[in-house]
């Protein structure tokens, strides 16, 4: 984990990074009902797959553009995202041809991964607290080009500490988000027909911003955005470049904490990512990446940081 190791920053440099063992990351049932507008799953999931999931931000490699830091950074343990799992319920109605409703139930503190290294242990909701995540999915097409557009909130009864003063304790906690993914530009991919179904190249932006109540949360306000151009290059139709950068603000009374054991320069962690998604072969993917990051876990404590990493992925 090049945060823990090397950076020192909250807004974690690989979105991959966990402790080395095997572990159960979800076993689910899933039935529909009504024409498949209405489907219901029960079982071990990642929320991450569903939920507060940006399709353009996904490309990048730094872990707040995929399960964000508004969720992380304010559920224990993390909550409900890679690497962590646990048992939950997951409804989803598509309530017209563009909006769809998802609501999600299930634990709110799960075992860190050296109390649960394999993924099957978990306490009894009495213990843990529940969570309860909700998002309304708008689609439209302004000018003929695709869009997304979702509202989300969530709650969390598990008790937790005041970040300033220990002996204070609030019942639960909250937040709200929004996000945006849309499609500037497009081209289609070379010998395709606008009717085949084939994906569409092009510009792409998204945009997603978050709050939490300030006096319970680690990260009170959150707001990241990118954007992506697939095909940038000629003969390069399924490449991606993107550009991305995401700000986390603490929230008031982590603010205060950190003032108080003598950190310098408090109030938020930034960083900047650039990459590029090459195609090497129909199975193989190779893509450089650089981040900046700067005031690593959100003061001035540490030297701001410029990563330079890469990723190869094999289909098989």
């Amino acid at each position: 984990d090049a945060s823990a190791e090397l950076v020192g920053n909250s807004l974690t440099i690989s979105n991959i990074a966990g402790l080395s063992n095997w572990r159960l990351f979800e076993f689910w049932l899933e039935q529909s009902f009504y024409d498949d507008r209405f489907s219901m799953r029960v079982g071990w999931m990642g929320w991450d797959s569903e939920f507060a999931v940006s399709e353009y931000a996904g490309l990048f490699l730094n872990g707040t553009f995929g399960w964000p830091a508004y969720l992380y950074q304010n559920l224990p343990e993390g909550g409900p995202g890679y690497p962590n799992t646990g048992i939950g319920w997951r409804f989803a109605l598509e309530a017209t041809d563009s909006l769809t409703l998802r609501s999600a139930l299930g634990h709110s503190q799960l075992k860190s991964q050296e109390d649960n290294p394999h993924g099957f242990d978990y306490a009894p909701y009495g213990e843990t607290g529940l969570l309860w995540l909700n998002e309304a999915e708008f689609r439209a097409s302004p000018g003929g080009l695709p869009g997304r557009y979702t509202l989300g909130a969530w709650i969390s009864t598990k008790d937790i500490e005041s970040p300033e003063d220990p002996a204070k304790e609030y019942h639960g906690n909250y937040g709200v988000y929004f996000m945006v993914d849309q499609q500037l530009t497009s081209e289609m991919p070379s010998g395709s027909a606008a009717d085949d179904g084939a994906s569409e190249q092009g510009l792409g932006w998204f945009a997603r911003v978050a709050t939490s109540p300030g006096d319970r949360s680690l990260v009170g306000f959150y707001v990241d955005t990118g954007l992506n151009y697939t095909g940038l290059i000629p003969g390069r139709d399924d490449d991606s470049l993107g550009i991305a950068v995401a700000w986390s603000g603490l929230g008031y009374a982590q603010e205060e904490a950190l003032r108080a054991a003598g950190s310098v320069d408090v109030g938020y962690e930034m960083v900047v990512e650039a990459t590029y998604s090459f195609v090497v072969a129909n199975w193989l993917r190779l893509q450089p990446d650089l981040q900046y990051v700067v005031h690593p876990g959100g003061t001035g404590d540490l030297d701001n940081a410029f990563v330079i990493g890469a990723r190869l992925s094999a289909d098989f």
